[in-house]
């Protein structure tokens, strides 16, 4: 992928994590799972370990945006700096 695809990439994300939609629907749905998690009993395995993955997995792909807007912000600060050093 090229600097410009992950700056493309990277910008999407930052839009999405920045859109107070997908911010209250990532809230509402953690804390959901999370008290579906803690109201479990004992007794359903099965039912808990199957909630914790999908929450598991709800957090992983709000982490994975995040790298994406991570990337693009390191990427964008090495070409600053390299258009940067071109103009001293």
């Amino acid at each position: 992928m090229t600097d410009e695809q992950h700056i493309a990439r990277g910008l999407l994300a930052e839009d999405l994590m920045n859109n107070p939609a997908y911010q209250d629907l990532f809230t509402i749905v953690t804390e959901q799972m999370s008290k579906e998690i803690l109201a479990t009993s004992l007794d359903q395995a099965e039912e808990r370990n199957s909630l914790y993955l999908t929450f598991h997995g709800l957090r992983s792909f709000n982490n994975l945006i995040n790298s994406y807007r991570t990337t693009k912000d390191e990427i964008v600060a090495r070409m600053d700096a390299e258009h940067q050093q071109e103009d001293d």
